[in-house]
């Protein structure tokens, strides 16, 4: 295809000709990742617009959401689907450019009104229990519609402009044409015609791009220069490099994760930023590793952070698609491994020090559920300091669950 091709913006003929596409799948697509890949798909705001009227269309989650613990076939699941390809692609079109239009999607041109359907919204039916809960545990009123209201729009690229040279990275962004808006002090929504990744400040490791609410909760974690840390499960690095930023390079930083993949892309991001106290290691997640010497000399880590994997339900603005993928059976193998992360992290914290609790779900029985099977078997070993959801609805970004506990310190005889 030629340059000039790939360039054009998509017309409603290319949207039919994507989404016809679509459905000739011989297996369940990825959806994010499926449009991605197509080249018509190239107009971002557009694609926007298609994949919200795909993924929140009552055929869509009709077709893909779970009936017990399984969900319809595919091959069912397209021909419920073919119908509905020229609705979707009018909706899209109308949306973005500004047109009332008879949705066909759930989601509805309407703002949520008391007693409206959280399936309007995109939440899966058979999670309208642990919605409940959370209204119930969070005290929700309209902070519950503007968190359903939100999960229809992601919440855009997160930056941080980082270390001494976070200045002149902002500047750079913005005579580059690029707009920021303050999210959370120190992160910020950027906008612009330019990437982030062709800026000379991010070759040398001046900017991040980190969800305000992952920021927010590295934060908390209370990690101070000369400690010893573990994060447990650091994944790609974006919760420790704010770890080692708080740490100032000082103390030393155990980054471990199971999927090595991620390591690699994690080390990438610690030489770009210079911090010289992260160690990178593999771990298989199924016992206590050994404790490295600045840790034994301690009696443990001073801090331990189980950012857990989760459901990801708090994601799901970003990943849409990633709620019709969660059943029953994989929830309930991702609880069972919660808890042994974070009987793992425990074991290895000195008495004194902090083991914070982290999940990218808003999901109750991953967060409070969890909090207190943990306190029922470490009893009053644990003093629970803080416990508390963060981003959306107070702020607009990704929805984390957070809580931190004490180790307590068995006075002497």
């Amino acid at each position: 295809m030629s340059v000039a091709k790939r360039s054009r913006s998509l017309a409603p003929a290319d949207l039919m000709t994507v989404l016809a596409r679509l459905v000739r799948e011989p297996n369940l697509p990825l959806l994010d990742r499926w449009f991605s890949q197509q080249e018509e798909a190239k107009n971002g705001s557009l694609w926007e617009q298609v994949r919200l009227a795909v993924l929140l269309s009552e055929a869509y989650v009709r077709a893909l959401e779970p009936r017990g613990s399984a969900p319809l076939g595919w091959e069912e699941a397209r021909q419920l689907l073919r119908p509905h390809l020229a609705g979707w692609a009018t909706f899209a079109v109308a949306a973005q450019v500004g047109l009332p239009s008879a949705s066909p999607t759930r989601m509805g041109p309407a703002p949520m009104g008391p007693g409206d359907d959280p399936t309007r919204w995109g939440l899966p039916a058979w999670l309208l229990a642990e919605w409940q809960r959370r209204v119930t545990l969070s005290g929700w009123t309209d902070e519950g519609a503007a968190f359903l209201q939100g999960q229809v729009t992601p919440p855009g690229l997160h930056v941080r402009f980082c270390g001494p040279e976070a200045s002149r990275a902002l500047e750079e962004w913005r005579q580059g044409g690029g707009r920021v808006t303050e999210v959370l002090e120190g992160v910020w929504r950027a906008q612009g015609p330019r990437s982030v990744f062709s800026l000379e400040a991010w070759k040398r490791g001046a900017v991040e791009i980190q969800d305000a609410a992952s920021y927010e909760a590295a934060r908390l974690a209370g990690a101070r220069p000369g400690q010893a840390v573990w994060d447990v499960c650091a994944g790609r690095g974006g919760k420790t490099s704010v770890l080692a930023e708080e740490m100032a390079g000082k103390g030393a930083l155990w980054a471990t994760d199971v999927a090595e993949f991620k390591l690699t892309e994690l080390k990438k991001r610690v030489a770009r930023a210079g911090w010289q106290n992260v160690r990178v290691q593999w771990w298989d997640g199924r016992s206590v590793p050994p404790l490295p010497r600045e840790a034994q000399l301690r009696g443990g880590f001073d801090r331990v952070i189980v950012d857990a994997p989760c459901s990801a339900s708090g994601t799901w603005r970003r990943d849409p698609d990633a709620r019709y993928r969660l059943n029953p059976g994989v929830l309930k193998a991702l609880e069972d491994k919660q808890a042994t992360l974070l009987q793992h992290g425990w074991e290895a914290l000195r008495p004194g020090g902090l083991l914070t609790y982290i999940t990218c779900s808003w999901l109750p029985r991953e967060n409070e559920d969890q909090v207190l099977k943990f306190e029922k078997r470490v009893g009053n070993k644990a003093r629970r300091r803080v416990e508390r959801l963060l981003g959306l609805p107070a702020y607009d970004a990704n929805t984390m669950f957070l809580c931190q506990w004490e180790k307590h310190v068995e006075p002497r005889l």
